[in-house]
């Protein structure tokens, strides 16, 4: 994970809801997590729309989740392959010939 643009906001003592859009791994959260944490909020809850738990490889604790995938590889919906696919309606499983 790369911090492109800093969180400008003090978040001490505040309520943080992290809103991703796939969780698979669970590493990118996982730093997200630590990085938050140092900045003292009074609570961190994350919420995502489609969650891997087959490819998840750390614990978190995803309070709030849409949909539950298998660890196939999807696009549409906002969810991209070498930039393709992003602006479909719907959400698909790619598949291999």
């Amino acid at each position: 994970m790369k911090e492109v643009i800093g969180l400008n906001e003090d978040i001490s003592g505040r309520t943080v809801v992290i809103v991703e859009d796939i969780v698979d791994t669970g590493q990118t959260m996982k730093r997200m997590l630590e990085t938050l944490g140092t900045r003292n909020p009074g609570s961190l809850h994350i919420c995502t729309l489609l969650l891997k738990p087959e490819k998840l490889q750390v614990p978190l604790n995803i309070e709030y989740v849409a949909m539950e995938i298998p660890n196939d590889f999807i696009v549409g919906y906002g969810l991209d392959y070498d930039q393709q696919g992003r602006q479909l309606r719907d959400i698909y499983t790619v598949v291999e010939p």
